[in-house]
């Protein structure tokens, strides 16, 4: 009897361990693949320009009285925004074709917008900011420098001449 006893329990721990075996690994491969959770991925959002930058300030020196800059929501072709671009444009000083707009989901589009100074100085920098408010918060910066004109021009004619000379001076 004792003998049997022994038996049976030998025989219920290996019938128990190869259930065990067998289970075991089916769980924990169950609650593996359960058990993630997914990345949160932003919608695409494409604000770009042609001439402001959203990581560093770049510096345009501008001879005359207006600089045209366009303001983009694509990168590419193949890049569009897919929600309707939100923005405003400020400038310290100077006069904006347009101060805001939005920009058309789906198609890649811009918006050209005017920056004109007229000033007394001689050298006038004006930063210009562009944000956009909706569906995310962006900003695209430039540094506008409005110089005078430097470039000089004469004309040389003379009596019987067939031809008049063009001098063009310039102090850069």
């Amino acid at each position: 009897m004792k003998k049997k006893k022994i038996t049976v329990a030998v025989i219920s721990a290996i019938s128990a361990l190869t259930l065990m075996l067998g289970i075991v690994p089916s769980l924990a491969k169950y609650v593996t693949e359960h058990g993630k959770q997914s990345k949160v991925v932003s919608d695409n959002f494409y604000f770009t320009s042609d001439y402001l930058s959203e990581s560093v300030l770049p510096e345009y020196k501008i001879y005359g009285g207006s600089v045209s800059f366009k303001i983009r929501n694509f990168i590419d072709s193949f890049r569009v925004s897919k929600e309707n671009i939100t923005y405003t444009v400020s400038a310290p000083d100077g006069t904006l074709s347009s101060v805001g707009g939005t920009l058309t989901a789906e198609n890649a589009g811009s918006d050209t917008i005017t920056l004109t100074y007229i000033g007394e100085e001689a050298e006038k920098e004006i930063i210009v900011t562009v944000s956009s408010s909706s569906p995310y918060v962006k900003e695209l910066k430039a540094k506008f420098i409005f110089a005078e004109s430097v470039l000089r021009y004469e004309i040389t004619d003379s009596a019987g001449s067939y031809y008049a000379e063009l001098y063009i001076h310039t102090a850069n």
